[in-house]
């Protein structure tokens, strides 16, 4: 049987009377209901309304309300949309038990106390962008999964109870300073704490289940002693003052490349684990100071292999990681190099092509002498400026650039005329002497 079809919106302001009026008119049976972005006949007040009772879905997003106080919902609703709204309160407001899904981004909503959500079946919150400064005394439903809190003015999670069933906890955009005592859910997934003013880590106990941890921009000095998860694939500590990495507790190898790829000036030899190494590395120095002088050149020379060895180790496992996040969604565009040899690269289309030479050097330890005029990247037969971006050039995801080196012009030519110039005097001075 056919879905029961909403019939027309009629035109002009839909006050509490002709709201109802309209709903009057819908088909028996109707499940869904889209009322959103009523730009030219906005609804301000939902007092006093009767929705159909069958309702499962109910889009009310973009209007003008303010206040949900005193509104029916019908009792099988199951997704409640109301993004976009000016409402700044949800004290006393009765949701159906049954409701699985409820937006709320982008209100005005300053305070959860009072609100009664403990005995809703949610399983989805989404309170984003709103101006919420505590989360204290809140009792979230038992059933949660997806809590989304992120661009509101939340300052401390001290004394709060996340649902045990969590799996993503968003708080991205908040101005949270610390963690201390925070009891995050054991089965968490995905956790998002960017811009926030975290000072530290240390102490922290995140749940071993997280693959997605991001930290970007705030204000970690120190990871001493953390221990991040192993099971981490996806990790963002970018923009944060990290003076150290001493004292991190034996990070898994997406870690250990995320920090040599951001953190490059930092030494990942200070990382708790790497002691062994770190002493091995003493003891081989010590017994080179004892070499005579032919003996410390070619023991360079072996460091000297050791280290690009290890370059190129890393380059492969970053190219390795590259493509595996490729397999798994990301997108990447390649290099192909003078030996054919392809580099992936992720895909951002404002990348500079400078960004990108910098991105092969960082990474792939690509680099060109300068007097010999650096690397030029080519596509589709054109030669590409350092200065333009992956979008001005057309490149596409998957798009494949070439490397070539470039030359002066001048650099064999110059040297050849100063070596004839320089025979020219020596065959004077003999001629000179002979006389």
């Amino acid at each position: 049987m056919a879905e029961p079809q909403q019939p027309p919106i009629p035109a002009g302001p839909l006050n509490p009377e002709k709201l109802q009026a309209y709903l009057n008119s819908c088909p028996p049976g109707l499940t869904k209901l889209h009322l959103s972005a009523m730009k030219y006949n906005p609804i301000t007040s939902l007092e006093g309304v009767q929705f159909p009772h069958g309702l499962r879905e109910l889009h009310l997003g973009s209007n003008g309300l303010t206040s949900l106080r005193g509104v029916r919902f019908p009792p099988n609703l199951r997704e409640l949309y109301l993004d976009g709204n000016e409402i700044n309160s949800l004290e006393g407001v009765q949701f159906p038990s049954g409701l699985t899904l409820l937006r709320l981004n982008h209100n005005q909503i300053t305070s959860l106390s009072g609100v009664q959500l403990q005995n809703i079946g949610l399983m989805e919150l989404h309170l984003a962008n709103n101006r919420i400064t505590s989360l204290q005394g809140v009792q979230f439903p038992p059933g949660l999964r997806d809590l989304h809190l992120g661009q509101n003015q939340i300052t401390s999670l001290e004394g709060v109870q996340f649902p045990l069933g969590l799996i993503s906890l968003d708080l991205s955009h908040n101005a949270i300073t610390s963690l201390q005592g925070v009891h995050f859910p054991p089965g968490l997934i995905r956790l998002y704490f960017y811009d926030n003013q975290i000072a530290s880590l240390e102490g922290i106990q995140f749940p071993s289940t997280l693959d997605y941890l991001y930290l970007a921009n705030n204000r970690i000095t120190t990871l001493k002693g953390v221990q991040f998860p192993r099971g981490v694939a996806h990790f963002n500590c970018q923009d944060n003052p990290l003076t150290s990495l001493a004292g991190m507790i034996n990070p898994n190898e997406i870690i250990k490349n995320y920090f040599m790829t951001y953190y490059n000036s930092l030494y990942l030899r200070d990382i708790e684990g790497e002691k062994a190494a770190r002493q091995s590395q003493k003891a081989e120095f010590a017994r080179m100071n004892e070499l005579t002088q032919q003996s410390m050149h070619n023991q360079l020379k072996a460091i000297t292999s050791f280290l690009r060895e290890g370059m190129e180790a890393r380059a492969r496992q970053h190219e390795e990681q590259l493509q595996k996040d490729n397999e798994r969604g990301r997108q990447v565009f390649f290099v192909r190099g003078p030996t054919r040899k392809t580099y992936p690269i992720p895909f951002d289309p404002t990348m500079t092509i400078q960004a990108v030479l910098d991105y092969l050097n960082s990474n792939y330890y690509i680099s060109a002498l300068e007097d010999c005029g650096g690397i030029q990247l080519s596509f589709s037969a054109h030669k590409l400026e350092p200065d333009h971006t992956l979008a001005d050039c057309n490149v596409q995801t998957e798009s494949t650039l070439n490397m070539f080196y470039k030359f002066k012009p001048n650099l064999f030519q110059g040297g050849s005329k100063k070596r004839t110039k320089k025979s020219k005097q020596q065959r004077n001075k003999s001629t000179k002497k002979r006389t």
